[in-house]
């Protein structure tokens, strides 16, 4: 018998994380779950009602997978689209295939870096880059030296990272707040995946210049990340916050490129999607 689709919302919002369902009123709730329905290929892309942040809401829709929130990333900086907001969710369908539904709000800057309008053919041609990166087409290495290409110009002062544990004293997430920059989501992404974890949960918030971005991740086979693993995860994040200048980049030499990592230490109840 086939399930219309007010069933199919029904099993949507029941799987999905609580505190997705307590912040997104039902028409946003039905659109997602319309995109998830209707999904054909690797990904579903469309837009949603939101109120709640400025921008261009979108919705990404796919099998949530190693690297997939970095690839997103990474067809955002191609598309020359900004993130001010992002929030991602994973539920699990009765396949036990783990979905994701990561929700952007994204701007688009003109050369004197006031916002452009985006119109359909802005969705249609994300869309169109993701699924090449998702397909492998576009290397990573490639797609690096596409975004160091312009110069550009960025600081490091006020850096500051916070690993959050869960209550056995795993790490659970990671805190970053820093400087705005383009490609920011995806360079830290990218970091998170260069160290074998997997994101299974993000929010990241654009207040003025600052970033403040929280990232839960677990490892690659889906155990608890241990506290041995700090250090290399901090290292890694710290590099990609700090890239070997290139020829026609202006650094921001104004402060110290320092890290502030002394921050109250954080603990989250055993963390779930």
């Amino acid at each position: 018998m086939h399930e219309t689709f007010p069933e199919y919302l029904s099993k949507f919002v029941a799987s999905m994380p609580l505190d997705y369902r307590e912040r997104y009123a039902a028409r946003a709730i039905a659109e997602h779950a319309a995109l998830a329905r209707t999904r054909a290929g690797r990904a579903s892309v469309g837009t949603f009602q939101s109120p709640a942040h400025k921008g261009l809401p979108l919705c990404v829709v796919a099998d949530d997978a190693p690297g997939l929130l970095s690839r997103i990333s990474a067809a955002l900086v191609l598309s020359k689209l900004d993130v001010i907001h992002a929030e991602a969710y994973c539920h699990e369908l009765e396949t036990g295939i783990d979905e994701a539904v990561d929700l952007f709000w994204v701007r688009r800057f003109d050369d004197n870096r006031e916002p452009t309008w985006l119109g359909p053919e802005t969705v249609a041609s994300f869309r169109s880059v993701l699924v090449v990166l998702m397909d492998g087409t576009f290397a990573r290495d490639a797609l690096v030296e596409h975004m160091l290409d312009a110069p550009i110009s960025y600081g490091f002062a006020g850096t500051r990272l916070r690993f959050v544990y869960d209550d056995r004293g795993f790490i659970a997430g990671l805190d970053v707040e820093t400087a705005d920059r383009p490609g920011l989501l995806f360079a830290l992404s990218d970091a998170l995946f260069a160290q074998r974890l997997m994101i299974v949960r993000s929010e990241i918030r654009t207040l003025g210049a600052r970033v403040l971005d929280r990232f839960y991740f677990r490892e690659l086979g889906g155990s608890p990340v241990s506290q041995d693993r700090q250090a290399a995860i901090q290292a890694e994040v710290q590099a990609a916050l700090r890239p070997p200048p290139r020829a026609g980049a202006a650094l921001d030499k104004s402060e110290p490129a320092e890290f502030d990592t002394s921050l109250p230490r954080v603990t989250v109840s055993s963390f779930k999607t």
